[in-house]
């Protein structure tokens, strides 16, 4: 299965672009404005080890800050996520702004789970793996 969606939003005059790839295990979301580029890239993913889901930082550097929102968004979707915010670093309203426009994007895609309490194990539960 394969699923593309795409999203624009305003921000103080800046047009926001989401792009959300729905796999069957995993999601690819990319977050950007004009031009489109791929400065970064992490990958976050649920395990049993722990309730917050592991993370890596694959393309670019001084990514901390997509590597704990790749992080909070594996966790709501219970599913692997790699993530990349071309966003202005100098900007963290904008992120802001991205992350809860996004979660909202997720949620109409029933995307986000409902039961906050599944783990790793249960039947219903998020699927460790790519």
């Amino acid at each position: 299965m394969l699923e593309q969606h795409l999203a624009t939003d305003v921000f103080q005059d800046q047009h926001l672009h989401f792009q959300i790839v729905v796999l069957d295990r995993q999601l690819f979301i990319w977050i950007g404005t004009e031009p489109a580029c791929l400065n970064n890239l992490c990958l976050a993913t649920p395990t049993r080890m722990d309730s917050m889901p592991a993370a890596t930082s694959l393309l670019g550097r001084d990514a901390d800050d997509v590597t704990s929102m790749s992080q909070r968004l594996a966790k709501r979707v219970g599913k692997s996520v790699a993530l990349s915010v071309n966003l202005p670093s100098n900007q963290p309203e904008m992120r802001a702004f991205a992350e809860r426009r996004l979660m909202q994007e997720l949620r109409q895609l029933e995307l986000v789970q409902q039961a906050a309490g599944l783990s790793v194990g249960d039947p219903g539960g998020p699927v460790a793996g790519p």
